[in-house]
Parts: C-alpha cells; structure tokens; sequence
C-alpha cells in the first residue's frame, strides 16, 4: 500500500543520493540493492498512476525545432558528425574536451522512440532522484539565478519538460530556464 510505496520511494531516494555522490564500492552496492527492490516500487507506481497525463498535450516531444529557436552562429555550434570510429572520437573530441553530436550511432535504439514521449520517462524513472543545475554558466562563473537539486524525475519531467514543450508547442515565449536549456 501507500506505507510499503513511501518507505520504498525514501530508501531509492537515498540509494540515488549514494549514487550520484558515489565513491569506491558504493555504487556497485547501491545498484545492487537498487535491482532488489526497483521492480516491485514501479509496479506499486504503476498501479497508483492518475491517467491525467494521458490526454494532456505537451507529453510528446518534437524533433524538430520550435520556430523561434534562436539562431547558432557557426563558430558556436556543436559540430555534428556521421561516421566517427572510436579511435577518432577519442582524439578529436575526447581528450579535447570538443562536444560533438554523433547522428548516426544511436539508430535503432529504443530511446530514440520511447524518450521523446516524457510519459514513458516518468514511469520507468520517475521516482528516480536526479541531479539538476539551472542557470547560466559565463567564463566558468555560476551568475545569479544558478540552482542546484536533486529531484525526482518525475518533478523534472512535470514542473519543467512538459510545461516547456506545452508552451513551445502552443507558440508561447519560453521561460528563462527553458531559454537556458536551448
């Protein structure tokens, strides 16, 4: 019942504090407990999920950009490549600490499908704590506004994605955090 859901959600919300601070055998520990009690705590979720977010619009994310995504100047964009090997991977973008977006690796993968729907990512791991950092970073320097937590992703997913993606979809300004994430 709802005792069995609250004790299981506070002993995940510490075994993913344990995770994300990490260190030594702790993780291998953690996920092992994690694996032990992880199925039964979403199908306790599963059985208590409102099915609100069924027809609410906002769930879906597009792969195409909004119409008023600002412009990226070439010399700032991340450079997206097709083709990279390991090895070139390694020395090009790796030990140069140079973003890439690598296109053409992640065909066929599930999450290519299932991620972009924020429900599916709410229930598999909703009740997941999850590092999240807002704001804006110059020269290194956290500026006013910076915010660090950790919080259920579940939270992340209904207080910020969907609200974004509603607003995005319905041509309405975005939020400074959203301008951020952009």
């Amino acid at each position: 019942g709802k005792e069995e859901v609250g004790a299981l959600q506070r002993a995940m919300k510490h075994l993913d504090m344990a995770l994300i601070m990490g260190g030594g055998g702790v993780s291998d520990t953690a996920l092992e407990i994690v694996n032990s009690f992880e199925p039964r705590l979403v199908e306790l979720l599963a059985a208590q999920e409102e099915s609100a977010d069924a027809d609410e619009e906002g769930w879906v994310v597009s792969a195409e950009c909004p119409p008023d995504a600002p412009e990226i100047p070439d010399a700032t964009a991340i450079v997206r490549r097709r083709g990279l090997d390991a090895a070139s991977f390694k020395k090009e973008h790796f030990k140069t600490d140079t973003p890439v977006v690598i296109e053409d690796k992640t065909e066929g993968w599930g999450a290519r499908t299932k991620w972009p729907d924020l429900r599916y990512l709410k229930r598999t791991a909703g009740h997941r704590t999850v590092p999240v950092e807002m704001g804006r970073l110059e020269g290194g320097r956290k500026l006013p506004g910076w915010s660090e937590e950790a919080m259920p992703l579940a939270a992340l997913v209904g207080e910020h994605l969907a609200p974004s993606n509603r607003r995005c979809r319905a041509g309405q300004p975005a939020s400074e955090h959203e301008r951020i994430w952009r």
